[in-house]
């Protein structure tokens, strides 16, 4: 068992270096045929939506994507061939019992549809907080001397605190969420 979990270990990192690799190679073109979209859009569509908007929102796009293949190309054919040995190898083994765990194999589908839905929810509210709080600081710094002059410091200065830690809160809930759902699809099985 310590070899074959050694074994395990070895072939996850080369899974893993396969993945950065094609992440960004993915995102790497993506970004390419994004900017040459970019660039042919009109005067009126590029005057809806500033052009700074526009960049985070193509770069956090073609990671999201880049990411989404790199997983797909690399553990949907893993993961496919697994489960049918297992089926297999089960069925052969157990017979009609086998397919309690062909049940909770199928129950994850939904469980995993769920966590990610909750984890698209929880990243979007972080994206709201994480705005607040730099739009707090650049405010800060744009009228730096209007808030001395003023003495509004410790009113900036609370302001920008309390919205970091609701920004670190929300970091804790969709780090939770992540552990939550690793863990359960993880120890699924056993």
């Amino acid at each position: 068992v310590f070899f074959v979990n050694i074994a395990a270990a070895c072939l996850h990192a080369q899974k893993i270096e396969r993945e950065m690799i094609l992440v960004y190679r993915i995102q790497m073109n993506l970004t390419k045929y994004i900017y040459a979209f970019l660039l042919r859009m009109s005067r009126q569509d590029k005057a809806k939506i500033p052009s700074g908007d526009i960049v985070n929102l193509a770069q956090a796009d073609s990671m999201r994507i880049a990411e989404f293949f790199a997983h797909a190309f690399v553990d949907f054919p893993v993961l496919f061939f697994s489960v049918f040995v297992i089926v297999s190898l089960m069925c052969a083994m157990l017979g009609r019992s086998a397919l309690l765990g062909l049940a909770l194999l199928l129950l994850q589908i939904p469980l995993s549809m769920f966590f990610a839905w909750l984890g698209s929810r929880l990243h979007k509210e972080l994206m709201k907080r994480s705005d607040t709080r730099i739009s707090l600081v650049t405010e800060w710094i744009s009228g730096m001397r209007l808030v001395r002059y003023f003495g509004w410091g410790r009113k900036f200065e609370k302001e920008i605190k309390s919205a970091a830690s609701r920004e670190f809160l929300q970091e804790i809930k969709l780090k939770a969420k992540y552990s939550l759902s690793f863990g359960l699809s993880i120890s699924w099985w056993m």
